[in-house]
């Protein structure tokens, strides 16, 4: 079984239930203790000894779990080596064997699906022809889907601090097939956008979209994919850009929450340069009681998919947002900016960005 190799991690954490279910959002927003991280790991050490099925409650459960890895950013025993791992890893191991048990449930089955037909999880058309370039801008599927004016501002940003740059907005990384458990697919979606960057002659890639550098940098390696060219998101090469050429602009505007999301803070540890291209741009930041690694989550990378009651997981984020003076909420994901508009004013980084420098001209 692919959850072989985490059993005994399953087995082995005893230490403090409440601080996993602190951290388990969608227990409180879901009213179900089996969403809790030792509850699963219960359930999977269940199907694991034979003692149940992937029946469509347990299914439900898997796919419907959170993660974020805010369980393992609050956890007390993080940085010991035979602490409680993120459970990201054995989540993912799970839905992989769902998926080779035939039990996906209809709504992944339909990403992997628009994902044959047409390379996008969405179903989505190529949004323009690539562009080839040094430095490459990636614009990832969630972006396009989401969010596709963050990508037409990032644009305009990248036109007035470097000039000419290239461009790929077709295809995945393959992020979301590889959360759903479609490994499969998700190594093939990958290696078709890493052939095409390399075929833009990109030597740097940037993205908006987090969830994409984190699967160049850490999951496309496990696969023995090598990234045709290094990447990063676009909040530190903004940042580090906005320092190079000493650009600081006087503070102006009401002030804006940050939310931190999972992949940008908790997986490449870019905590501080989204706050310093802010500083930067003089939008003024004021900060969650949760940020940063522990930041929660705003929801589900699937929204409504994962139940009626994901909309109550961003709805808990934005009040913590309320409690500070924050006219609005400003982040640097795709994922989160579906996740948290409705409530108060969601702005992108990108855009925000976009606006500023146009208006310093």
């Amino acid at each position: 079984m692919i959850l072989e190799p985490f059993a005994r991690d399953l087995r082995r954490c005893a230490i403090c239930h409440d601080q996993c279910q602190f951290a388990t959002v969608e227990v409180f927003a879901g009213g179900r203790q089996t969403l809790a991280t030792p509850r699963k790991a219960m359930l999977l050490e269940a199907v694991r000894h034979g003692e149940m099925d992937w029946t469509p409650a347990l299914v439900d459960v898997v796919y419907a779990g959170l993660n974020s890895g805010v369980q393992h950013a609050v956890c007390v025993n993080r940085g010991d080596p035979d602490g409680w791992p993120d459970e990201t890893a054995y989540l993912r191991a799970a839905r992989a064997e769902i998926v080779h048990a035939g039990r996906a449930p209809a709504w992944a089955l339909a990403l992997r699906d628009a994902w044959a037909r047409s390379g996008n999880p969405y179903g989505l058309p190529d949004a323009d022809l690539p562009v080839a370039g040094r430095l490459v801008f990636a614009v990832d599927a969630a972006t396009r889907a989401f969010h596709p004016g963050a990508a037409t501002a990032w644009a305009q940003v990248l036109a007035r601090l470097h000039g000419p740059a290239g461009r790929l907005a077709t295809g995945s990384s393959g992020f979301e097939l590889y959360d759903l458990g479609f490994v499969d697919e998700a190594r093939a979606a990958a290696t078709a956008w890493n052939a095409q960057l390399a075929a833009l002659g990109a030597e740097a890639v940037i993205s908006d979209s987090p969830e994409a550098v984190y699967m160049m940098a850490y999951i496309w390696p496990q696969w023995g994919l090598t990234p045709a060219a290094p990447a990063q998101p676009a909040a530190p090469w903004l940042a580090a850009t906005l320092a190079a050429r000493d650009i600081t602009l006087p503070p102006n505007g009401p002030p804006l929450a940050f939310h931190d999301p999972a992949c940008l803070a908790r997986y490449l540890g870019e905590i501080a340069a989204p706050r310093a291209a802010a500083e930067r741009l003089g939008i003024p930041l004021v900060e969650m009681l949760r940020h940063g690694e522990e930041a929660l989550p705003s929801g589900s990378y699937y929204g409504a998919a994962i139940g009626a009651w994901a909309r109550a997981i961003a709805a808990d984020r934005i009040a913590s947002a309320r409690a500070t003076v924050a006219h609005g909420i400003l982040t640097a994901s795709p994922f989160d900016y579906r996740n948290l508009s409705g409530f108060l004013p969601v702005f992108d980084l990108g855009e925000v960005a976009a606006a500023r420098l146009a208006a310093a001209g």
